[in-house]
């Protein structure tokens, strides 16, 4: 893992009781749902990790916890590094807050919508609205 990597994993495990995992190189960093904004505005605003590159999640149907998997694939340009996201939610409360300010990579549609829709629509996932950022 990157140096620099390493250093804000480390704060996002104590600020967020977040877990961490890596594979082929990828960081992969497990959050709990109350603490997704927190940590998405925190690698926005402290890291320049401003570029959604990748939203998506997993259904793993007929498991109710977690039922489903939300993916948030986050890049700073900047210093040219990558870093994962994720959230479990179980089926009974599938739900998350939007977090304007991260950016979606351009899509057909003006915002960024067209990259939210499939992830939310077909899997259920209810997509909060939230004004921060």
């Amino acid at each position: 893992m990157d140096s620099r990597l390493e250093k804000i994993v480390s704060v996002l495990q104590q600020q967020a009781g977040a877990s961490v995992e890596e594979f082929r190189g990828e960081v992969r960093v497990n959050v709990p749902p109350d603490k997704i904004v927190d940590t998405l505005l925190f690698l926005r605003d402290e890291h320049e990790f401003s570029l959604l590159s990748v939203l998506t999640a997993i259904d793993y149907w007929p498991q109710d916890r977690p039922r489903y998997l939300v993916i948030y694939g986050l890049t700073s340009l900047t210093q040219n590094l990558l870093i994962q996201v994720r959230v479990g939610l179980p089926a009974d409360a599938a739900k998350l807050p939007r977090c304007p300010g991260i950016r979606p990579i351009p899509g057909p549609l003006p915002g960024g919508n067209y990259w939210n829709e499939p992830t939310f629509k077909y899997r259920k996932v209810e997509e909060l609205s939230h004004e921060t950022g």
